[in-house]
């Protein structure tokens, strides 16, 4: 209900009945952990169950309390100390990331194989998703055709707001698709406003045919707040590249004497990055993937 922005049940209810409930695009989440002993007839092969050597536990996981994502927090150097620590198989290919258009390609396994680049690397560290956080900027009015009790709203001349040099060409230009009902109907179209020729947006999106993507969800933003989002955003895409690089090489385990996410700055902010220097965009040497050797 809290991110959904509403007062009370009924109201959500009322919301979700008429297909009017808007979420945030990111949204920042505070889990609570909670491990209890498993009795022994309940975990017959509790290392197939849970991961671990004979240890008979449950582990639970509640989200106690969630708000819209600032986008004016990007993350920072701090987090990326436990990105040595996450499994190997850091990336869920369910997962959604943060991308350019242009990086973005269907897969034959997967929904989408995000490609990040850098001129001068010739090896992308590609990233299995299942949706891709994108941002962008319509310059043209979407068009409406009806679509059962809906909409399939339509907008041609989509640009990418994260593009960087020439991996992401300024005049190329995309598809976008999405389908909504009469009472969401403002919050889907990407109409340049009055005060601006264009309309950025935060979207979602679950296809992808040619240069058209299929979007879920939209999140309008005004021009300052695209740009203090992209700045997030390249951010973020330079975190899951340090997570792309982390499933190539060993994970490093952690104890109460060496190094734990138990002991990493913490932030009384939701949503907020312990603070350290902040993790800017990917430069070259950051983006290369480098491989450990294996253990003897």
């Amino acid at each position: 209900m809290k991110l959904a922005r509403v007062a009370n049940k009924d109201e959500f209810i009322k919301a979700w009945e008429n297909g009017d409930q808007l979420f945030p695009q990111v949204a920042a989440v505070k889990i609570q952990r909670a491990v209890k002993p498993i009795e022994p007839q309940l975990a017959a092969d509790p290392q197939a169950l849970f991961g671990g050597k004979g240890n008979n536990v449950h582990v639970n996981y509640v989200i106690v309390d969630a708000q819209d994502q600032p986008l004016e927090e990007p993350p920072t150097k701090a987090t990326l100390p436990l990105v040595k620590m996450v499994l190997q198989n850091a990336h869920d290919p369910n997962s959604i990331v943060p991308a350019g258009l242009d990086q973005i390609e269907t897969s034959p396994t997967y929904t989408f194989e995000v490609s990040y680049k850098t001129p001068g690397i010739t090896e992308a560290i590609v990233v299995p998703c299942q949706k891709v956080l994108a941002l962008i900027r319509s310059q043209s009015k979407s068009t409406a055709e009806t679509l059962g009790d809906g909409f399939k709203l339509t907008t041609s001349g989509v640009k990418c707001i994260l593009y960087n040099g020439d991996s992401h060409p300024t005049d190329k230009t995309f598809t976008v698709t999405s389908v909504c009902t009469v009472d969401n109907l403002v919050s889907y179209k990407l109409d340049p406003t009055r005060q601006s020729t264009s309309q950025c947006a935060l979207v979602t999106i679950t296809n992808m045919v040619n240069d058209t993507f299929v979007v879920e969800g939209v999140q309008l933003l005004n021009e300052d707040d695209a740009q203090i989002a992209a700045k997030s955003m390249r951010s973020l895409m330079n975190l899951v590249m340090h997570l792309g690089k982390r499933d190539l090489k060993r994970t490093i385990p952690w104890n109460s004497s060496g190094p734990s996410p138990l002991k990493q700055p913490k932030s009384k902010r939701l949503g907020r990055a312990p603070t350290d220097v902040e993790l800017h965009a990917p430069s070259t040497e950051e983006q290369a993937p480098v491989m450990e050797e294996e253990a003897p």
